[in-house]
């Protein structure tokens, strides 16, 4: 059965590039990558979800409820039970750790840890159809993330929880490798 790793870390912070350049080390036949942002709720649902709550706000999507983790969860156990050839499945996104189900299937959870002016710079400066309102980095996204490293920080006594510094995306992919490898050598000890 193919190990599932959860690809976590900040928005910006490399854990695309870092899935895509692990998939292109192992090729699409033995390493699947599932990016959180294609299991995005529709905008109708939340808008409706927002417009009814006590305090209407506007739809953020930056936040577990805007995913739609049980289709997530759906794909990544359906990649392992009909899949034999695949040996890792990775689920990428600032998110993925949220989800109870997703962690508890999870073989690893990897964080890329990526400081807040980088990962800042970088949000700035890409393109997206609807552009971050003023300080929504800062106040939103953020500490969305501080969040998520608090919880990982917590489980880290955890064996499957490891951390990357933001590096290059060379020794970002030497770091990881060296994690899976670890992975690798404990499940062929236990298949024994």
């Amino acid at each position: 059965m193919p190990a599932v790793v959860l690809l976590t870390g900040p928005s910006c912070s490399g854990k695309s590039t870092l899935a895509s350049a692990v998939q292109e080390l192992y090729g699409s036949e033995r390493c699947q990558v599932l990016a959180q942002d294609a299991y995005y709720r529709e905008e109708v649902e939340l808008q409706a979800e927002v417009a009814a709550a006590a305090e209407p706000s506007q739809v953020c999507w930056d936040e577990p409820s805007a995913i739609n983790f049980p289709s997530l969860v759906h794909d990544v156990q359906a990649a392992q039970a009909h899949c034999p050839d695949l040996q890792w499945i990775f689920v990428e996104g600032t998110m993925v750790t949220c989800s109870r189900e997703l962690f508890q299937i999870a073989d690893l959870v990897v964080y890329v840890d990526a400081p807040h002016d980088v990962c800042a710079t970088r949000r700035a400066a890409r393109e997206c159809a609807v552009p971050d309102p003023a300080d929504y980095f800062d106040q939103v996204v953020w500490p969305a993330n501080m969040l998520v490293l608090q919880s990982l920080r917590e489980r880290a006594r955890n064996s499957r929880v490891h951390f990357i510094p933001q590096s290059s995306p060379e020794d970002m992919l030497s770091a990881l490798q060296a994690i899976l490898h670890g992975l690798e050598r404990r499940r062929s000890v236990t298949d024994q």
